[in-house]
């Protein structure tokens, strides 16, 4: 086996190894419930009837449960998180390749990410790559030490600086839309190129209250 059985719960250890005797019916239970580390009485009773329906009645093995988190963290980490549609689709393809074409529950997103607290829904941001590349404490401290050694070396008084807030109006602007995110993540952005066209509405207040007229 490519994974190591043990490192996961008895739960699905014991799915595994159910699986494992149902495709090998000539291995001894006393062999497979030793390879995947699972108490022999309790494996035999689950292959004779006295199973847990609750597990039975999951589609997706456990493996594939595993690859679709493996899958979903890979995204998050390039900055693309997934959307329950892209998740529904990956899942569906999964069970397509097995020979399960039943369409997944109205809600088969909440019970998968229920029993994957580690993950949540939450709105995404849209990010500039270029943002995105730059958006570190060092690029943020560099550019305030330049701010402030600027306004000693010229003099600079309060009433001659400006805050500036700007919209842009972009084709090709990524929508919110709720994504897949790490529990621990307080902010998601999904990564856009930035190469396009933008029309900018600009509004200026300086430093002693003076608002630029529009």
């Amino acid at each position: 086996m490519e994974d190591d059985p043990c490192i996961l719960p008895v739960a699905d250890r014991m799915s595994l190894a159910i699986a494992y005797k149902t495709r090998n019916p000539l291995t001894p239970i006393r062999v497979v419930a030793y390879l995947f580390d699972v108490p022999t009485s309790t494996l035999g009773h689950r292959l004779n009837g006295r199973r847990d329906v609750k597990t039975f009645c999951q589609r997706l093995s456990v493996l594939e449960k595993s690859s679709l988190v493996k899958w979903m963290t890979q995204l998050m980490n390039w900055g693309w998180p997934p959307t329950i549609s892209q998740l529904e689709r990956m899942a569906t393809h999964l069970l397509v390749c097995k020979g399960d074409c039943k369409p997944l529950g109205k809600n088969w997103y909440d019970g998968f990410l229920e029993r994957h607290p580690d993950y949540r829904l939450k709105y995404s941001k849209a990010l500039d790559q270029a943002r995105k590349d730059i958006s570190t404490p060092e690029s943020y401290r560099k550019w305030f030490d330049l701010y402030t050694s600027t306004i000693k070396e010229y003099g600079i008084l309060h009433g001659d600086q400006y805050n500036m807030d700007e919209k842009g109006i972009a084709m090709g602007l990524i929508d919110s839309v709720k994504v897949i995110v790490s529990k621990e993540e307080m902010s998601r952005y999904m990564v856009q190129p930035g190469n396009r066209e933008w029309a900018s509405l600009i509004e200026c207040v300086s430093d002693d209250g003076f608002v630029v007229p529009t």
